[in-house]
């Protein structure tokens, strides 16, 4: 019986019908988010008289357009409660920031034998965000 699923598997995953697709053009919109609850008597060092819990959230969004087989816009915009890392914990003050970390436009062609792609606009480090740290 296993083998017989086995096999019903392999020949699923092999047949026309479970090829991808990819669209000529469209709208993408993936995003992350995580919320939480910091505790700490951080939030006091400053203002003897404020809470010690502090609730937060963070969203990242990554929005694409994809305008014909070539060309593309892409993008990562951060969007962030603070105090939300505990390093942030030492601001008792609350507030809202948004980040854009990448935004470009790109074209992309591929060839038989060679392929071109160019990238115009905020693009990440080749070395990581340590370098972008604002």
């Amino acid at each position: 019986m296993r083998k017989l699923m086995i096999a019903a598997l392999v020949a699923l995953l092999v047949s026309p019908l479970c090829t991808a697709q990819d669209a000529s053009r469209g709208v993408l919109m993936p995003f992350t988010a995580s919320g939480g609850v910091l505790l700490t008597e951080r939030l006091r060092a400053v203002d003897p008289d404020a809470r010690n819990i502090a609730p937060g959230f963070r969203a990242v969004l990554y929005p694409s357009l994809k305008l014909d087989s070539h060309w593309f816009a892409y993008s990562a915009i951060q969007i962030q409660s603070k105090p939300f890392f505990y390093y942030d914990a030492y601001y008792p003050e609350k507030e809202l920031s948004a980040r854009v970390h990448q935004l470009f436009l790109g074209y992309n062609w591929n060839g038989e034998d060679s392929a071109v792609g160019v990238k115009i606009g905020e693009l990440p480090s080749a070395f990581g965000s340590l370098a972008t740290y604002r």
